[in-house]
């Protein structure tokens, strides 16, 4: 319900109506109050919500249709939002389906089978690794924290 244009709009329309009186934003205060405690009993603990984020999601991010309705409600906010999009590494390309944290951050590669080109200089990955790895070797409080495809990044 939350992910909605009319959602938002109806919600900033009832805003502004109740914003004109003393009695309306004692009831804009009262609904708030009740809207949270909705929330609570439906999402129970969410932590981008109890940072003080609006969180909307997950959206399947292959639907694009839904996806522009959701980065439209996105933008109708007033304060800061995540928008949890779900996708399939590779959907309908079976060679990273199969593989899809090889296929996360990728080079030129044959698309008749998914052989890589070879190259002969290392990549950023390479790079960063090999300097993270060398300033932690001299420094134990670095401490590195990766994406949930620690193969792929």
């Amino acid at each position: 319900m939350r992910s909605t244009r009319a959602y938002y709009e109806k919600k900033q329309a009832v805003k502004e109506l109740l914003s004109h009186t003393e009695l309306g934003k004692d009831i804009s205060r009262s609904l708030r109050g009740t809207k949270e405690l909705v929330k609570f009993a439906i999402y129970q603990n969410n932590i981008f919500e109890s940072l003080g984020l609006k969180y909307f999601g997950p959206v399947n991010g292959h639907d694009v249709g839904k996806l522009i309705e959701i980065l439209e409600v996105a933008k109708l906010t007033d304060k800061p939002c995540i928008v949890h999009v779900r996708t399939k590494k590779g959907k309908g390309y079976s060679p990273a389906e199969n593989d899809p944290a090889l296929f996360h951050g990728i080079g030129p590669f044959q698309i008749s089978d998914g052989k890589f080109e070879k190259f002969d200089a290392l990549s950023f990955t390479e790079v960063f690794s090999n300097a993270i790895k060398s300033a932690a070797a001299e420094n134990p409080k670095i401490c590195g924290i990766t994406a949930a495809m620690a193969r792929g990044t």
